[in-house]
Parts: C-alpha cells; structure tokens; sequence
C-alpha cells in the first residue's frame, strides 16, 4: 500500500520544506537563511574562529592559505585559488593596522609588516586569478565585466597597501583594458 501525498498548507503551489537539524541535545539547531549568501556565512564563521587565536596563529593560517592559493593556480584551478587567497586575506587583514593604536590586536610592528606583505602578495594574485576568469568570457557576457571590476578592485587594494607594487598596478591596468574592449 502506498504511503499518502502529504497534505498541502495554504495555496502556495511551490511550498518551501524545511528541515530543522537537531544538535547533541536535541535542540533545534539554527539554521542559516537560505537568502544569506554563502560568502556571507564564510566570513562569520573565520570571524568567529580568529577570535580565538594569536596574532602569530591568523599570520601562520594566512599563510597557509595563500601557499594552497599558489599550489590551486598552479593545477590552474582557478576558483579554489581564489578561495584561498581570500581566506587569508581574512586572517592576515585586520594585523595590517598599527599596534600602537590597535594594542587590543596583540600584534607587533613585526607582524604587522608581514600581514602587510601577505595581503599585498595575496590581493595582487587574486587579481590575476579574476583577471584570467573575467577574461574567459566573451565581451558581450555581463558577466565579464563584473569580474574585470573584482580584478581591477583587487588590484587596488594591493595598492592600497603599497602604492608601488608594480604587479598590482598592472594588473589593474589589464583589467581597465579589458573592460574597455567591446570587440
């Protein structure tokens, strides 16, 4: 014998199931807005585990993200190179402040140096990674324009941390081109 179609509530003809996850005590567990965006939830979630880490632990994550950015572009798996390169710019970021007004940070002018660095080294590849993704898709594709504008935004966050970074400026330039190319 077949089991009965569940009953519909309301006249919604696409009713939205949902289904709630329990935790060890069986307590409803918060569930994530499907609306949110996912990137969204990403960085609550690095926000959340940095608080519990040293200066020295967010450099050493971040820099184990951008090794893994490197490796990713190499095999030119450019999404997940991305990816990377934006996690750690999340760990290294906000150690780009000076510790003389920031002293709740724990970080030293050392470490600022080297956050510097890796948010420097990691905006500019992931200039290239949008660069090269943006560039992918024909000039008609709208698409293409809004990574070319990340490329160029990425590049000047680069800049942003050193004026002079020669990669960064013409990595934005690239992005300026190909985005004024129509044909």
């Amino acid at each position: 014998e077949e089991a009965p179609e569940p009953e519909m509530v309301g006249d919604d003809e696409e009713a939205e199931v949902q289904i709630e996850e329990l935790d060890a005590d069986g307590e409803v567990k918060a569930q994530e807005n499907p609306e949110d965006n996912s990137t969204d939830a990403e960085m609550a979630r690095v926000e959340k585990e940095k608080k519990g880490m040293t200066a020295a632990q967010k450099l050493e994550t971040a820099a184990g993200w951008k090794a893994d950015g490197n490796s990713f572009f190499k095999k030119e798996e450019i999404f997940k190179a991305a990816d990377a390169y934006y996690h750690a710019i999340l760990y290294s970021r906000e150690l780009l402040q000076n510790p003389q007004y920031y002293p709740d940070l724990g970080h030293t002018e050392e470490q600022r140096q080297t956050a510097k660095e890796l948010c420097e080294s990691c905006f500019t590849n992931l200039a290239l990674v949008q660069l090269k993704y943006g560039r992918s898709f024909d000039v008609s594709n709208p698409e293409r324009d809004k990574v070319l504008m990340e490329a160029e935004k990425s590049a000047g966050e680069a800049l942003k941390v050193n004026a002079q970074n020669v990669k960064a400026l013409f990595r934005r330039g690239l992005a300026r081109a190909a985005r004024a190319q129509k044909t």
